[in-house]
């Protein structure tokens, strides 16, 4: 008989318990904090200017601008400028009137008359001219060059109807309204009297604009034209 050392049955092995692998936790997310936000300088508004002493604002929707007019001076309109019979009123009552209708005639479809006025006074129509001022429209608004060029066209045609007795003083200013060029025109004398003409050929937003200040130097007295076109400002607004 064989003896078989160890024999019996195997006892049953214990099954090893598993360890799970450890695991990295995530690293915390830091919140990020809202950053106060960067002041940023707004731009001011460049005020504009007010209508010089002695003056009113006009509006003239025709040329997009308030127009600053004298106290006290008669306002003609678009409408009347281009009625014939309305004009001939304008030129017997107002001495020298005539002669600035005749040099806008001959300006033609280049510039279309909006707005005049003048000034009624007793000793403003008892000397050669009475001051006015007219504005005047023409399309399109040019700057650069080109306003130079409608310019020169405008200078010649005012030099000959107004008499003038040579080459007006020209210069590039920078108004409210726009770039333009100005022209300032030596008149004869009339009846022993000092007759200011200015001109300014203006870029501005609704058109390119010829605005003539005129009159005798006694019955403008006060009355600076560089201190009326330089607070011609742009119309805003509704129908504008």
């Amino acid at each position: 008989m064989l003896l078989t050392a160890g024999c019996g049955t195997p006892a049953p092995s214990t099954p090893r318990a598993t360890v799970p692998p450890p695991t990295s936790s995530p690293a915390p997310v830091p919140t990020p904090t809202a950053r106060p936000p960067i002041p940023t300088a707004s731009p001011s508004a460049v005020p504009l200017p007010t209508a010089p002493p002695g003056t009113t604002f006009i509006d003239i929707p025709e040329a997009g601008i308030r127009l600053p007019v004298p106290d006290g001076w008669e306002p003609i309109g678009a409408e009347a400028l281009a009625d014939p019979v309305a004009r001939e009123a304008i030129a017997a009552k107002y001495p020298g009137s005539g002669k600035l209708l005749n040099a806008l005639d001959q300006l033609g479809s280049r510039a279309e008359p909006v707005f005049l006025a003048a000034d009624p006074s007793a000793a403003s129509l008892a000397g050669p001219l009475a001051p006015n001022i007219s504005v005047l429209v023409s399309q399109p608004s040019v700057g650069g060059v080109l306003l130079d060029i409608a310019a020169g066209f405008i200078k010649d045609a005012l030099t000959k109807v107004l008499g003038a007795t040579g080459e007006p003083a020209q210069e590039r200013v920078t108004l409210p309204v726009g770039e333009a060029v100005r022209f300032h025109y030596a008149i004869p004398a009339a009846d022993g009297e000092e007759i200011v003409a200015d001109a300014w050929v203006i870029g501005a937003p609704r058109g390119t604009l010829l605005v003539t200040l005129m009159g005798s130097a006694s019955t403008l007295g006060d009355v600076s034209p560089d201190a009326v076109t330089g607070a011609i400002v742009p119309l805003t607004g509704p129908g504008s």
